[in-house]
This record gives C-alpha cells, structure tokens and sequence, in this order.
C-alpha cells in the first residue's frame, strides 16, 4: 500500500494523530505520498510502524539497503532472545 493510498483511507483527525506518532505534520505526509518531497529513512521507519506495517519504508526510501538493515535486525533480536535463555 502506497502512504497517499493510506492517508485516503483516514478521517482529518486520524490523519493528525498518524502524523503526530510519526512525529511530522500532515501536510509533509501528503507531500511525501504525492512524490513532492522525501521522507528520510528515521520517517520512513516511523511511517511503517504506525502504519502497523501497510506502508512499507522501502517503498518510501527505496535507494537503501533495506534487507541488509532488517536482517542485522533480525540478527539481534536472535541473540537477545538466545542470551535471554530463549
């Protein structure tokens, strides 16, 4: 899902709020979806957590190395879980 198709599907104060947890205005939002401007990469992660996942940051930044990044999360969470006796 596209962040312009995810701001479609919210009301004005849902759209605050959303813009609110990811830390930026609604306005900037709309211009990131609309290709106006560009979201950084710590916006774009902000972006997909709040969406729950729907808008993916790559699809926001797509110039990094987005499996290189999740994987050495992927890695840390493994040797959290493993030092936790887990």
């Amino acid at each position: 899902m596209t962040l312009s198709e995810y701001l479609t599907g919210l009301s004005a104060a849902e759209k605050r709020l959303f813009a609110e947890a990811c830390g930026t205005s609604p306005k900037y939002l709309y211009q990131i979806g609309a290709g106006i401007r560009a979201a950084n990469m710590v916006l774009a992660i902000a972006i997909e957590r709040e969406s729950g996942g729907k808008v993916q940051a790559e699809s926001l930044v797509p110039a990094a190395d987005w499996d290189y990044l999740r994987s050495k999360f992927t890695d840390r969470r493994q040797l959290a879980i493993e030092a936790a006796g887990g």
